[in-house]
């Protein structure tokens, strides 16, 4: 006999919150001023879609004066992986960044590894940023997913800016 549990895995639903902590932990005297705005928290909701889950959340980083700056990015899990858990269970999960401003595509981000190279947009009035250049995009493999129990797991991700 099936239970709850086992029909809502086999279905493959999953209710995913997925908190992002964002956290400006250097500053640089080459930098006046920095900012980064328009930051959520995020909830995922997976069903039985086949496929990958995959969020871009959008935001801004901009300083005067414009500079370039990088990221470091830390999962809430041990070694600062990017996980979800749900007591004992884990879906492991992937992180990418894309900067509008410098172009380019997507850059994979692993775990307390810098990725630098990026370029702040224009603070205006010592107060605001304007658009959304800043892409990070985070990707729940199906096959984590399929393997994972049913449940709300949660998670973080801890994202630092460095001026350069």
């Amino acid at each position: 006999m099936e239970t709850e549990l086992s029909k809502l895995k086999r279905h493959y639903l999953f209710t995913i919150l997925f908190t992002l902590i964002w956290l400006l932990l250097f500053y640089s005297i080459a930098y006046a001023d920095i900012l980064i705005t328009k930051l959520d928290d995020v909830t995922i909701s997976t069903a039985n879609t086949g496929r990958d889950t995959i969020i871009t959340e959008r935001f801004c980083v901009a300083s005067d004066p414009v500079g370039l700056y990088g990221l470091i990015a830390l999962g809430s899990g041990s070694n600062g992986e990017f996980v979800l858990e749900n007591g004992p269970f884990q879906i492991d999960f992937e992180v990418s960044y894309r900067d509008k401003v410098s172009g380019g595509g997507f850059v994979d981000i692993l775990p307390n590894v810098p990725v630098n190279g990026f370029l702040t947009r224009p603070l205006r009035n010592n107060q605001t940023c304007a658009g959304n250049h800043g892409r990070l995009k985070i990707i729940i493999r199906k096959s984590s997913i399929n393997q994972a129990a049913a449940g709300l797991y949660r998670g973080s991700i801890q994202l630092s800016v460095i001026p350069e």
